[in-house]
């Protein structure tokens, strides 16, 4: 075989290996059209499960435009003959906190049915009201930190969770924080207590530590599988790809400003 035969050999499987991974890709298959279907589960704002999952409004967005489709009483939603591409879901409710979805790919032709995965937390959509829970008082003192809080009715749960934000910066923005991180605490007499964690911290042992905080819902239970007991938190928040930020879709009103003195 002579060189230009060799080139010419090499050009056409560079071609059929360029069209190959076209064909897969789903937005080099705009023709086909599929139905995409899921499931939402909705909770109050204490993680308590709602019976009635209606009236939510998932909107799909893509190179196809946009699509929009409402929730039924069992938290099913179904789009008909969504044409092929990768979609941003956008799940709304008035009182409930957004929950925004990136990337997922719908191959029309047949149905797509949404997050079938192994684990339990990823079956389905959780949508949780904005909590109106206001914390009145926050204290972390030196392995402690508690809580009070006034919340809405007489409810008095047995754990409530805090998204924190730390600075060294008195006054400081939580977009500007230092460090961040989630805390759930449980009730012992009305007062929530837990542990408190900087051994990642960027913070130095003597340094004054500002901070702030907001309530949101974790819904919480014990569930069995394999013969064994797991201690099963629900997705709480998601990433947006856009701000590349950790979004808590209920997070309550956000506290006032606290201090203390880190002892490491």
């Amino acid at each position: 075989m002579n060189a230009k035969a060799v080139i010419v050999l090499n050009l056409i499987v560079v071609l059929f290996g360029l069209n190959t991974g076209c064909d897969s890709d789903p937005e080099f298959l705009p023709g086909l059209e599929g139905n995409m279907v899921g499931y939402l589960y909705s909770f109050d704002e204490y993680g308590i499960l709602l019976e009635d999952h209606s009236g939510f409004k998932i909107t799909a967005m893509g190179h196809a435009g946009t699509h929009q489709i409402l929730s039924d009483a069992n938290g099913r939603f179904e789009f008909i003959a969504l044409p092929t591409g990768t979609y941003e879901l956008h799940f709304k409710k008035e009182g409930f906190g957004t929950l925004k979805q990136f990337g997922v790919q719908h191959l029309g032709g047949k149905a797509t049915i949404l997050l079938l995965e192994y684990f339990v937390q990823t079956k389905h959509y959780f949508l949780y009201e904005i909590s109106k829970t206001r914390i009145q008082h926050l204290l972390i003192d030196k392995d402690t930190l508690s809580a009070a809080f006034i919340f809405p009715d007489e409810t008095l749960p047995r754990e409530a969770s805090l998204y924190l934000y730390f600075s060294t910066e008195d006054g400081f923005d939580i977009q500007e924080a230092q460090f961040t991180w989630s805390k759930t605490l449980f009730e012992e007499e009305g007062v929530y207590t837990g542990y408190p964690l900087f051994t990642d911290s960027p913070f130095k042992s003597g340094e004054r530590i500002y901070y702030r905080a907001g309530y949101f819902t974790r819904p919480w239970e014990w569930l069995q599988h394999d013969m064994h007991l797991y201690d099963f938190y629900g997705p709480d928040s998601y990433l947006d790809y856009e701000s590349n930020q950790i979004i808590f879709p209920n997070l309550g009103e956000i506290s006032e400003q606290y201090s203390f003195v880190l002892e490491k």
